[in-house]
């Protein structure tokens, strides 16, 4: 019998340690028996990705024009670069691309019917484009109100042409997607702040569906954690399927009303329990997305996963930007040198724009190719 040295073996070891530390884990799909648990805002099977077929790299991203002052969040619609910005008057910038020519300025805070009641997220508007107008429907969330912008009929006004297109929505909603012509998705708060639920309301009519009341079952315990089930909720264009992430779970819900899909990607080996991240204290919490973005063809992630304390400090984790197409297949991811906090593609130009609102970074890079 051959005897194998103690320093061989100890080098054999050490090679299967590197092998299998180095080695892939595979992407799959299990069945999650707790998906029914208040601890989980699952489906009953959970899609695990670990790996994506293709990772990019940017580095060295270029200025945006001149600096905007008060900068919160940006969206990209066709040719142009919408700003939203912290202040009582001009809330929403608008600028043309590749060039940012000035295009014009809108919105101001007030109680006047042409006024909004706070500030706006770019990415929470709903942009139409015709041959006659250029238009933005707004949810106003203190006084629930749809407002409709004219943004070129505003431009050659020289003041904001707006208009109220249903007064009867609630306010306050966490989440409102507009599905048709009086015909919404929203998520508001219930169960005495406990749950973030979702419906369906069709001129005032609330109304529910199967789908979405699998992922009504969960709920937090204490309403001062309102929000570890946060979402950032998106709709695929010209479809009825929705993209949901959430700012602090290490997953995310696709699903369409018809309940036809119905899929839970996790990015990690368990998904978050709930009760567990409530246990934490907030600023030992992951601070896991925060922004996402949809296109025709596919829909994107920004994945921090980043603890709190750090994020408040002196950030570790490089972001990554998540591509998924409509069925929830992962399809590659973009790793930055760089920190930010959100983003947009211009695709007709094939431009990538990053802000970072912690540092007032507004950058673009060139979109690399997947």
């Amino acid at each position: 019998m051959i005897k194998l040295s103690n320093s061989l073996l100890f080098c054999i070891f050490i090679c299967l340690l590197i092998f299998s530390c180095t080695e892939k884990r595979a992407n799959e799909t299990v069945y999650f028996p707790e998906h029914g648990s208040l601890e989980y805002m699952t489906f009953d099977s959970i899609s695990y990705v670990y790996d994506f077929p293709k990772t990019l790299f940017i580095a060295e991203g270029q200025q945006v024009g001149e600096e905007i002052i008060g900068l919160l969040n940006f969206a990209i619609e066709g040719d142009l670069l919408i700003t939203s910005v912290r202040g009582n008057k001009d809330l929403l910038q608008v600028s043309r691309l590749p060039d940012m020519q000035p295009y014009g300025n809108f919105l101001s805070i007030g109680q006047g019917p042409k006024e909004v009641s706070s500030t706006l997220s770019a990415n929470d508007l709903r942009f139409e484009f015709t041959e006659m107008d250029t238009s933005a429907l707004i949810y106003d969330f203190q006084r629930g109100r749809l407002l409709r912008l004219d943004m070129d009929e505003s431009v050659r006004l020289g003041r904001d042409s707006i208009r109220a297109v249903d007064e009867s929505v609630s306010p306050f909603l966490f989440d409102f997607l507009v599905l048709d012509s009086a015909f919404y998705f929203v998520r508001k708060p219930e169960n005495r702040d406990q749950a973030l639920n979702r419906s369906l309301d069709s001129a005032g009519v609330s109304t529910t569906r199967d789908v979405l009341e699998q992922l009504n079952q969960s709920q937090i315990s204490n309403s001062l954690n309102i929000a570890i089930i946060t979402s950032m909720t998106q709709l695929q264009p010209g479809k009825e399927t929705i993209a949901e992430m959430y700012l602090q779970l290490n997953y995310f819900n696709l699903y369409a009303l018809d309940g036809s899909l119905k899929k839970t990607i996790c990015l990690e080996s368990q998904p978050d329990n709930l009760r567990a991240v409530e246990a934490l204290g907030p600023m030992d919490r992951k601070y896991r997305f925060s922004d996402l973005r949809v296109f025709d063809d596919y829909f994107a992630l920004l994945h921090l996963n980043e603890v709190e304390s750090d994020f408040a400090t002196e950030r570790k984790s490089k972001p990554e930007i998540l591509f998924f197409d409509w069925e929830g297949k992962p399809l590659a991811k973009i790793v930055s040198e760089d920190f930010f906090t959100s983003f947009d593609i211009d695709e007709t130009h094939q431009v990538l724009y990053t802000f970072d609102v912690e540092t007032d970074t507004f950058l673009k890079y060139s979109m690399p190719k997947f």
